[in-house]
């Protein structure tokens, strides 16, 4: 594995519009998924991606502002619960 979720959260803490995202790569139902998460516009973004090699086929997203940091550390946790986390790594 890449990242902890404590390097996760420590490196999304510090995030910037100018660094990399991160990816959860993970499975749900027997299927991957992935997770893709960066900041644009001092808003976060949670791109849930089930072909990461199509990144245009984005079936869901989370969008909340930078100032709501602890909310969107909520969403991630939740998201992680719903899955088998296999890899956190910055793109």
């Amino acid at each position: 594995m890449g990242l902890t979720i404590q390097q996760f959260f420590d490196y999304v803490d510090n995030m910037k519009e100018n660094k990399p995202g991160v990816v959860l790569k993970g499975r749900k139902d027997s299927q991957d998924i992935f997770y893709r998460i960066h900041l644009a516009h001092d808003k976060f973004f949670i791109d849930t991606i089930k072909d990461l090699s199509n990144e245009k086929n984005t079936e869901d997203r989370y969008i909340l502002d930078k100032e709501e940091l602890q909310t969107f550390k909520v969403k991630v946790m939740e998201l992680l619960r719903e899955i088998d986390v296999e890899d956190i790594y910055l793109e």
